[in-house]
């Protein structure tokens, strides 16, 4: 007694938490005893003895998969949890982080043995490099490079297989999906400066593959790299192409600059380019179009704050800035870059941008 509540504020808040903040004297408050309902403290202290529980758990139990700066994303960890026992995660910029739901674990370890950073990857040095490109002007011409993404789909859906591949038909949400007929070809077409969401493709992935489906993978060397770790053994109608990587910034990231930028970006669908061609070659930017493909927005670098920050390595991943990947040995069967010709070496390329 003798303080004011504020001086006190530990045992008041205590008190409160009890309804007992009465029971709290100064020099100033004329003293009211009154009874005590102990059977109701002792439900309340109860109930925050079971959170103070729950808090220190969480706190004393480790639910990484794997090191946090060494995370990809690539949800490899969800395909082989049989008991909904990965809950996803996001940090400050928003990046997606699979983590241990400790309600639901089994401590089984399948999660961690399907990480890629949990284990040797089979990286190969490549055997052949080539220059090429779509025979079909058109296929190139609406294509990000020389269209051979596209051309390796089309061989694989005409042979009775399905592709995977990023979208950024919807701009809110850039992520992996499943076709299985050439019309849907263009929905895959094109680069994505956004890291795609992957989750549940890995599980669809082997469905597919363990039903004799030929399969198509395309993605980053890292979500290659957690697709072959989570299969653990080698599938003869599974294909593999990844590119050479820039970094991936967040759907967060973009979001938060969208919206600044273009008031109307999360109010009506919208698809998203990044790079576009023209007479003049590729540019670099953001290209918002709508249901009927027209373009409602558009940035182009330097002037594109999104793409002057993506180009300059500041907002990616945390494991982009030390990636496993970025070295001649791969994980996939192909690896696809760009072959800007500058010197026009092959007059057979019809699109040297």
């Amino acid at each position: 007694g003798g303080k004011s509540a504020s001086d006190n504020s530990r045992l008041y808040d205590i008190l409160s938490k009890l309804h007992l903040e009465d029971r709290l004297y100064d020099m100033q408050t004329k003293l009211h005893v009154t009874d005590i309902d102990y059977s109701e403290a002792e439900k309340i202290l109860q109930s925050e003895r079971e959170k103070s529980l729950v808090y220190l758990t969480d706190a004393l139990t480790d639910r990484r998969i794997c090191p946090h700066v060494a995370c990809t994303g690539c949800m490899a960890c969800e395909s082989a949890c049989h008991h909904d026992a990965i809950r996803i995660d996001h940090d400050l910029m928003g990046f997606h982080y699979p983590v241990k739901d400790v309600d639901k674990c089994v401590a089984c370890g399948l999660c961690e043995k399907a990480c890629p950073n949990n284990a040797p990857l089979p990286f190969r040095s490549a055997q052949e490099a080539f220059v090429a490109a779509a025979v079909d002007t058109e296929e190139q011409s609406t294509s990000t490079s020389g269209g051979l993404a596209s051309v390796m789909a089309r061989h694989i859906i005409r042979h009775g297989g399905v592709v995977y591949g990023c979208t950024s038909d919807d701009a809110l949400h850039i992520r992996h999906i499943c076709i299985d007929t050439e019309k849907d070809i263009r929905l895959l077409k094109g680069s994505k400066y956004v890291q795609s969401d992957m989750q549940g493709i890995v599980a669809a992935v082997k469905t597919d593959l363990n039903r004799g489906t030929t399969v198509l993978f395309v993605g980053t060397p890292c979500q290659v790299a957690g697709l072959t770790s989570a299969l653990k053994k080698p599938y003869a109608n599974l294909f593999t192409a990844d590119f050479v990587c820039h970094g991936v910034p967040s759907q967060e990231i973009f979001n938060r600059l969208m919206n600044a930028e273009y008031p109307a970006f999360a109010s009506k669908p919208l698809s998203v380019q990044f790079r576009r061609k023209d007479a003049k070659g590729s540019s670099y930017g953001v290209y918002l179009a709508d249901g009927d493909n027209h373009i409602c927005h558009e940035e182009t670098f330097p002037d594109s704050r999104y793409a002057a920050g993506f180009l300059g390595g500041m907002y990616y991943r945390q494991s982009c800035y030390q990636c496993h990947y970025a070295r001649l040995e791969r994980v996939s069967d192909i690896t696809l870059g760009d072959y800007w010709d500058r010197e026009q070496r092959f007059a057979q390329l019809a699109n040297h941008d």
